[in-house]
C-alpha cells in the first residue's frame, strides 16, 4: 500500500510549485476580502468567478505536465476543467452569481476541504509526520463551508469574513502541501 500511495505522490512532487502559487492566490484573495469587507457583493462574486477560473487553469496545466508520470492526470484535468467551466459561467452571469454566491462558495470550499482531508490521509499513509496539518486545514475549511451553507443570510460582513477565512485556510493548506511535496521531492533526489 505504501508503494501505491508513494507512486501516486511522485508526479505531484515535481510540481510542488503549482500548489505554492495556488496558496499565494488563495491568501491574496482572503486578505483582499478581509481588507475590503464593505466592497459590493457584486465585486466579490466577480472576484470569486475569476479565482475559480484561474485555479481551474492551474490544475489543467498541472495535469498536462504530469501526463506521462501519473495515471491520475485525467482526474486533475477534470477537476481543473470543472473549476474553469463553473468560473467562466459565473463570470458571464454576475447577478445569478450574486444570488447563488453563498451556496456556490460553500460547496466549493467544502469540496476543497475534503480534498485536503484526502491529501492528509495520503501523507499519513506514506509516513509523513506533519500530515495532521493538512487534516486540520481541511477540517476547518470544511466547517467554514458548512457555516456558509447554514447561515447564508447573516449579512454581507459575516459571509465576507467566513469566505475570507476559508480562502486563507485554503492558502495555508496549499503552502503546507507544497512544502510537504517539495520535501518528498528532495528526499527522492537523495535516494
Amino acid at each position: 500500500m505504501e508503494n501505491t500511495i508513494y507512486n501516486s505522490l511522485i508526479p505531484e512532487n515535481k510540481k510542488w510549485w503549482a500548489y505554492l502559487m495556488m496558496g499565494c492566490l488563495f491568501i491574496l484573495i482572503g486578505l483582499w476580502i478581509f481588507i475590503t469587507p464593505t466592497t459590493s457583493f457584486l465585486s466579490l462574486s466577480l472576484f470569486f468567478s475569476l479565482a475559480l477560473s484561474v485555479v481551474g487553469v492551474f490544475e489543467m496545466v498541472f495535469s498536462i505536465k504530469i501526463i506521462r508520470e501519473s495515471k491520475n492526470w485525467l482526474g486533475f484535468f477534470a477537476r481543473g476543467l470543472i473549476d474553469l467551466v463553473i468560473g467562466t459561467l459565473l463570470l458571464f452571469n454576475p447577478f445569478f452569481t450574486m444570488n447563488l454566491l453563498p451556496y456556490l462558495l460553500a460547496v466549493w470550499i467544502m469540496y476543497r476541504g475534503i480534498r485536503a482531508l484526502f491529501f492528509a490521509y495520503r501523507l499519513k499513509s506514506y509516513g509523513i509526520k506533519q500530515w495532521y496539518r493538512n487534516l486540520i486545514f481541511g477540517t476547518i475549511t470544511f466547517v467554514f463551508g458548512l457555516l456558509i451553507i447554514f447561515y447564508p443570510v447573516l449579512g454581507g460582513h459575516s459571509i465576507t469574513y467566513s469566505v475570507a477565512g476559508a480562502f486563507l485556510l485554503l492558502g495555508f493548506f496549499n503552502f503546507s502541501k507544497a512544502y510537504q511535496l517539495n520535501k518528498l521531492r528532495n528526499r527522492d533526489k537523495s535516494r
